[in-house]
């Protein structure tokens, strides 16, 4: 599957020197029955009230049918 430009940038730029060292990198699963696809600007609002920017998303969708979400966040 290839990468979109907004998602190679997004980690191109975080991959810049010094901009890992206070950052904390996550992966969380969504399922599609949510009715809609996570994207890049998103935010992911954990139930401890947390809130998590998503970086990227990546998903498996054989024969266009929506299976799971793994969905790139950074704080």
């Amino acid at each position: 599957m290839p990468v979109s430009t907004a998602l190679r940038d997004q980690f191109a730029s975080m991959c810049e020197p010094g901009t890992l060292t206070n950052k904390t990198v996550r992966a969380f699963k969504v399922s599609p029955a949510l009715g809609f696809q996570p994207k890049a600007q998103d935010e992911i609002t954990l139930t401890d009230g947390t809130v998590w920017p998503v970086v990227g998303c990546t998903f498996v969708n054989p024969a266009g049918t929506p299976l799971i979400y793994t969905v790139g966040v950074a704080k």
